[in-house]
C-alpha cells in the first residue's frame, strides 16, 4: 500500500489509467514465470492459490486507496487471456471447453471485478483441496475495492475436449501459460483442423496440439 501511494502521488499528473499486478493468473498457470529463485522449489498448488488471495486482497485495497485519494485516476486489473474452442458440438466438450476458460481467465477477473469468488472457481478449488484461507475481513475487502475498467492480454485460442476420465487427461509435453496441458478430471488439450497453424510461426512455438493459430 505505500509503495502504490507512494506511485500515485509521484505520477498521478502523468499517469491517468494504472494497472494492478499484470497477468495474475500466470502465477497459478505457470508459476515459474514469476521469478523463483534457481536454489528454491517452487511453491505447491495449496500455497499457490492463497498467495493468489494474498493479492486479490491487495489489489482490492489498491482500488480503493485510488478512489479515495487519487479520484482522477482510473485503474484496473489485466488478466492473460486465451480463448477456447470446444472439439466437438457435444455438450460434454463445449462444457468442457466453457468451464477452463472460467477457471483459467474469467474467475481471476470475477475478484477484480465484482468483488467474490466465482462459484465454479471456488467448487473447483474446493473439491481439489486448493481454496485458500479465508479471514473473516476479506470479503468486505474485495467488495470495497472495484477497478474501473479490465484489461486483457491476448495471444491465442486452444481447443478443449471433455475429460476421457481414463487418466490420460495430461499432455506429456513441457509449456508456457499459452500452452494447455490438460487436467484429470478437467479437461483434455485436443486438435482443431479447422483452424490453420501460423505459417510464419509467429512466437516462435513448434509442436504440441495447441495453442492454435486464430
Amino acid at each position: 500500500m505505500r509503495y502504490a501511494r507512494l506511485l500515485f502521488s509521484e505520477f498521478a499528473a502523468k499517469v491517468p489509467l494504472w494497472l494492478t499486478i499484470n497477468e495474475q493468473n500466470t502465477m497459478i498457470l505457470h508459476p515459474g514465470a514469476i521469478g523463483v529463485p534457481a536454489d528454491r522449489e517452487l511453491p505447491d498448488k495449496k500455497a499457490l492459490y492463497q498467495q493468489n488471495h494474498h493479492m486479490m486482497l491487495a489489489q482490492a485495497q489498491i482500488f480503493a486507496l485510488c478512489h479515495r485519494e487519487f479520484p482522477g485516476l482510473r485503474i484496473g486489473p489485466a488478466i492473460n487471456t486465451t480463448s477456447m474452442y470446444a472439439e466437438s458440438c457435444k455438450p460434454e466438450d463445449a462444457i468442457a471447453a466453457h468451464n477452463w476458460e472460467t477457471l483459467r481467465c474469467w474467475s481471476f477477473l470475477d475478484v477484480a471485478a465484482h468483488g467474490r469468488y466465482n462459484a465454479l472457481a471456488w467448487a473447483y478449488m474446493q473439491d481439489r483441496g486448493l481454496a485458500p484461507e479465508l479471514q473473516p475481513e476479506d470479503a468486505l475487502i474485495l467488495q470495497q475495492g472495484r477497478p474501473d475498467f479490465i484489461a486483457i492480454n491476448y495471444y491465442s485460442t486452444a481447443t478443449i475436449a471433455a475429460s476421457r476420465g481414463d487418466g490420460g487427461d495430461v499432455a506429456p509435453r513441457a509449456g508456457d501459460q499459452q500452452i494447455m496441458l490438460g487436467e484429470e478430471g478437467v479437461y483434455r488439450p485436443a486438435e482443431n483442423p479447422w483452424v490453420g497453424k501460423n505459417p510464419l510461426r509467429l512466437g516462435g512455438r513448434s509442436g504440441g496440439a495447441a495453442p492454435d493459430a486464430a
